[in-house]
């Protein structure tokens, strides 16, 4: 740049000598200038001026100071520019006459710079930008391998044991993903085998070995749990008796007697296993004894009828017509212990062995008289059952139409108790007696009224509720299978963004295996909306505890048939102890339901369970206020 300006001056200075001179002969200063003008308009010169011999200048052109336009001054003084001059003598005809001195602007060599320079820098700047992403894209398919190493890292954590994917070309990367992935291995490996040892122990303390059903220290602390729970006090107990075991043992031989006992817990199993918190167990010989919470008589009487009519259809009893069973049943009243109500069983039981032909019968403990209501070998007579149903459809209608649902709250304690959260319970007032949901629930379910009865109960929650602890809603089975229910908890939770952050979802450990896809779908639905997620009656519904390597929840409660008596049950105690290790590398809280006295509470403690709640702690309250103001006084 700077050669070219110089050279430029002195050609122009050489060219203009040359010009003028006939006119610097003539002493013609008008045409000189008349030259120079039309040389300098051109912008390119800073000053053109022609002198005499003696120095004195005859005429000259020169620009005020001036910057270049476009360039900033920043750059102008980080690029310094020489002024380039140049001169010429004007000669004629051998004579000297006088100089010419031309000057070049600088200002245009500044633009020139500027516009090169910006010209180069967006060129290796779109170059830097493209080398950098190809890099990135290279580098980024280089350590793919480590970001998976990351996510996989996470997930143990979660007890997620699932090996990375194909192995990377990388030789030190290939190490080190097959050492992460024969790790994984390993623990995958210890922690099924921790859980298998843990069901299996479980299995031989509370399974029959022959139908795998409950034995009946197991069924009867479940019975004992679910009538002195919050939602008992609805649903049935009976009994299903294949008559004269001993005698078939010596007709038909132990091994088919075996089969027989078999078929039939499977028909049981198998028609019971879709209703969450029913409990199958086996008594003795053929004797299965069964608890099925949460149905109106109605409904139970049709399931039995059913169960009744799959036994007869064995192919041992189309074989043998003297084969024959039987059957009590009493539906459960809030109040009763479990010695009256099996009572109650047996003699319905024993009423109907007198019967030649296989039958049960099924009795109502409200109804006016403790005599048999149906003894019968077909289905039962319904009117008594259906005009109660009638009768609370209406109530529970109302009940929507009206908003009149009670919310009562029982606080849960951690282990050094204080306030984890708050659970609430739905409560129904009619004729002046108040019903707790395990009263009216059913009947919802029955007329597909349970999804709009949760809905009521979050609306109002949401109205009322101001506390800053969280606040737990247990949801129905038809709840969680209804589709429309994951779109109307989003508009939900944007609609009440502030009582949102503090909601805590929880259903049955039933539903689990029930409706697995449902449960997937609600639990992502959650998550990814920022609810909390928990699970209710675990360890109670047999299903294996692997799902929850996959199942995102924050919360366990243990059912209250393990709490009760856990002072005095060391397999139990084992039993928990082991739930809470699980728990815990699964990053999940455990919790216990049901306390009822302070040897519970001090076990649950010792056994390091993260908290639980009970009557012992505190009873169900339509104020929350207490509870907090109670905790924040502590």
């Amino acid at each position: 740049m700077y050669e070219q300006l110089d050279a430029q001056a002195r050609q122009v200075a050489t060219a203009l000598a040359i010009g003028i001179a006939p006119d610097a002969e003539a002493n013609d200063l008008t045409a000189i200038e008349q030259t120079i003008n039309t040389l300098f308009s051109s912008g390119y010169y800073q000053s053109i001026s022609y002198s005499n011999l003696s120095g004195e200048t005859l005429v000259s052109r020169q620009e005020g100071p001036s910057s270049a336009n476009g360039v900033p001054d920043w750059f102008n003084e980080l690029v310094s520019v020489p002024n380039h001059s140049a001169y010429s003598e004007v000669v004629y005809d051998g004579a000297r006459l006088g100089e010419v001195i031309v000057v070049s602007e600088i200002h245009l060599a500044h633009q020139d710079l500027w516009r090169e320079c910006k010209a180069y820098v967006f060129l290796y700047g779109a170059i830097a930008v493209m080398v950098y992403l190809l890099a990135l894209r290279v580098l980024m398919n280089i350590l793919r391998p480590l970001r998976h190493i990351q996510v996989q890292a996470n997930a143990i954590c979660r007890k997620n044991f699932d090996v990375l994917g194909p192995l990377p070309r990388q030789r030190e990367l290939r190490q080190t993903v097959s050492t992460v992935n024969n790790m994984m291995s390993k623990l995958k490996q210890m922690f099924s085998d921790q859980v298998a040892l843990i069901e299996s122990l479980h299995q031989k303390v509370h399974l029959d070995p022959l139908t795998l059903l409950s034995n009946m220290v197991d069924f009867e602390s479940s019975v004992d749990a679910h009538l002195s729970s919050e939602h008992g006090g609805s649903g049935g107990l009976g009994v299903i008796q294949l008559r004269d075991v001993k005698s078939l043992n010596d007709r038909l031989g132990r091994p088919t007697v075996d089969e027989l006992i078999v078929s039939v817990a499977d028909v049981i199993r198998q028609e019971l296993e879709v209703l969450p918190g029913c409990i199958v167990g086996r008594r003795s010989g053929g004797e299965f004894m069964l608890l099925v919470p949460g149905l109106t008589q109605d409904l139970f009487e049709e399931k039995i009828s059913v169960i009744f009519g799959r036994i007869q259809r064995l192919p041992l009893f189309i074989e043998d017509s003297s084969l024959r069973c039987y059957g009590g049943f009493v539906m459960i009243e809030r109040g009763k212990d479990r010695e009256t109500l099996c009572a109650l069983v047996d003699h319905y039981l024993q009423k109907t062995v007198h019967k030649a032909q296989s039958g049960w019968t099924c009795e109502s403990l409200s109804s006016s008289s403790l005599q048999a209501a149906s003894s019968r070998s077909e289905a039962p007579s319904l009117s008594h059952s259906v005009f109660q149903a009638k009768h609370w459809r209406r109530i529970l209608l109302d009940a929507l139409e009206s908003n009149s649902f009670l919310l009562h709250y029982q606080p849960v304690y951690t282990n050094r108790k204080e306030l984890m959260h708050l659970e609430v319970f739905s409560r129904l007032k009619v004729a002046g007696e108040i019903y707790h949901a395990g009263m009216f629930v059913p009947y919802a379910e029955r007329f597909e009224l349970a999804e709009s009865v949760d809905k009521a109960m979050l609306s109002k929650l949401a109205r009322s509720y101001n506390a800053s602890f969280p606040v737990a809603v247990n949801l129905s089975c038809q709840t969680i299978c209804s589709d429309r229910f994951c779109l109307w908890l989003e508009e939900f939770v944007r609609d009440n963004g502030v009582f949102a952050d503090r909601l805590i979802i929880e259903f049955n450990e039933h539903f689990v295996s029930l409706i697995p896809d449902k449960v997937e779908r609600l639990v992502a639905t959650a998550k990814r909306l920022g609810l909390g997620v928990s699970l209710d009656n675990f360890g109670n519904s047999g299903v294996s505890f692997h799902y929850l390597q996959t199942l995102p929840v924050d919360v366990l409660k243990v059912n209250r048939r393990f709490i009760r008596e856990l002072s005095r049950r060391e397999d139990y105690q084992f039993f928990l102890r082991s739930l809470v290790q699980i728990a815990s590398s699964c990053e999940v809280t455990l919790l216990a339901d049901g306390i009822e006295n302070e040897s519970e509470w001090r076990v649950l403690t010792e056994l390091n369970l993260g908290g639980g709640q009970g009557y012992w702690l505190a009873k169900p309250e339509p104020d929350y206020d207490s509870f907090v103001k109670v905790n924040n006084n502590k």
